[in-house]
């Protein structure tokens, strides 16, 4: 008979064991999804700063490299000519990458698929 009632009390002493253990990796996860759920909160934010002044980058360069391609187009050769235009539609497309970034980062990451054209 004592041993059964010996036995009875460490099996309480384990299941409370682990229930304890059980709660504290419960409340551990949940301090975490939120400091995860913070730091993307934060990260989409610098996400957004940043393609922003990406793009007002790009529509600089792409504005200049076109006002040079039209007032100096008398002076400037085929090939010149060539790579200008190469070059904006290289911003134009830089362009349309950090949009499409942006809008995947809108999405949330859920199932999306991502198509380089």
């Amino acid at each position: 008979m004592v041993t059964r009632s010996r036995s009875i009390h460490v099996g309480e002493n384990v299941k409370s064991i682990l229930f304890g253990f059980f709660l504290r990796t419960q409340a551990d996860l949940q301090c975490r999804s939120e400091e995860l759920t913070r730091s993307n909160d934060e990260l989409e934010k610098i996400a957004y700063v940043a393609a922003h002044d990406l793009k007002g980058t790009l529509r600089m360069v792409s504005q200049f490299l076109w006002l040079l391609s039209m007032r100096g187009a008398a002076s400037l050769d085929e090939k010149s000519r060539e790579y200008i235009g190469f070059s904006i539609n290289g911003a134009q497309r830089m362009a349309g990458l950090i949009d499409g970034l942006l809008q995947y980062g809108k999405l949330g990451h859920s199932s999306t698929t991502i198509s380089s054209d």
